[in-house]
């Protein structure tokens, strides 16, 4: 068993999600997939006769979604089928896969630019509603 890691372009919604991991979990030699939304990301454990084609029709089968970047990692605890814990050490991975995710740098710079127009509105407004307390004067003062 393999562990897969990928990408996964066109989500909008959890049923989105929820849609490529069952389609993902129907494919013959696939366990585990799951998808997560907020990442864009899923991960999946991969029997070695499963290809990276199967994987993208399957979750092209379900809407104009496609896989974006597929990552491959071999699986450390291959007796986990005999641990008992196998449903904690899938929690576990899917955890470590959320903070191993990382923000594109496009997306950063969009928040920034977001972040910065809406400083440079606020500031302004700020001086104008406090300018008396602040400055001791009204900028746009009453006429007396």
């Amino acid at each position: 068993m393999k562990k897969v890691d990928f990408e996964v372009v066109g989500m909008t919604c959890s049923s989105c999600a929820n849609n490529i991991s069952k389609s993902l979990n129907k494919v013959k030699g696939v366990k585990n997939a799951n998808v997560n939304l907020l990442l864009k990301k899923g991960s999946a454990e991969i029997e070695d006769s499963v290809s990276e084609d199967d994987l993208k029709k399957a979750v092209s089968k379900v809407g104009n979604y496609s896989i974006k970047k597929i990552e491959y990692e071999e699986s450390e605890n291959k007796d986990m089928s005999t641990s008992g814990n196998k449903g904690e050490e899938m929690d576990m991975s899917n955890h470590e896969m959320n903070h191993n995710a990382s923000v594109g740098k496009d997306e950063i710079s969009v928040w920034k630019k977001k972040m910065i127009w809406a400083w440079l509105i606020t500031i302004p407004l700020a001086l104008l509603m406090f300018s008396e307390k602040l400055l001791g004067f009204e900028i746009l003062g009453k006429e007396p």
